[in-house]
């Protein structure tokens, strides 16, 4: 959180938070019901989180595990971009 501009961010695992663009984004193909339904649960939540976050009047950034170690550099850029708008 960055109470001075008013704005989060989040920092999303790609398993965790089902990051479909990524690799580690997947399903497991082991107990597959359990782990769609908590996956999708998760990614409901964030929405309806974020949501409320705006309504609020905050601003939000979400920047995936995946980006952060793929481009690590972009990432920075990123998030530095978003903080001076």
């Amino acid at each position: 959180i960055f109470p001075k501009y008013k704005s989060v961010l989040f920092v999303n695992g790609c398993f965790w938070h089902y990051h479909q663009k990524c690799r580690d984004g997947k399903i497991p193909k082991s107990r597959k019901a359990y782990w769609k339904s908590k996956l999708m649960g998760n990614v409901e939540r964030d929405k309806k989180n974020i949501k409320k976050l705006k309504k609020l009047g905050w601003r939000v950034m979400v920047l995936w595990e995946c980006e952060i170690k793929n481009k690590p550099k972009r990432a920075t850029s990123s998030v530095v971009r978003f903080l001076k708008k």
